[in-house]
């Protein structure tokens, strides 16, 4: 906080709160319930679309292996 009022002259208002929006009570409830939607929103991307590829970039070199192995010659 001492960043943000830095060079302003003492009794101008530099308080924090203005800087932050004001009371905290209702915009931390808001950030709260942001906070747990955001997890569930992730959830759909991490599991079709990036566990997926990891999946595909781990195993992608024991494919020749595991065709040599069942495949044939």
């Amino acid at each position: 906080m001492a960043d943000l009022c830095e060079g302003v002259p003492p009794g101008d208002g530099c308080s924090g709160v203005g800087v932050l929006g004001g009371g905290s009570g209702e915009w931390q409830q808001r950030v709260e319930a942001r906070t747990q939607t955001t997890s569930l929103r992730m959830l759909f991307p991490r599991v079709f679309l990036i566990f997926p590829a990891m999946y595909v970039i781990v195993r992608s070199p024991a494919i020749p292996q595991v065709v040599g192995t069942f495949g044939g010659s």
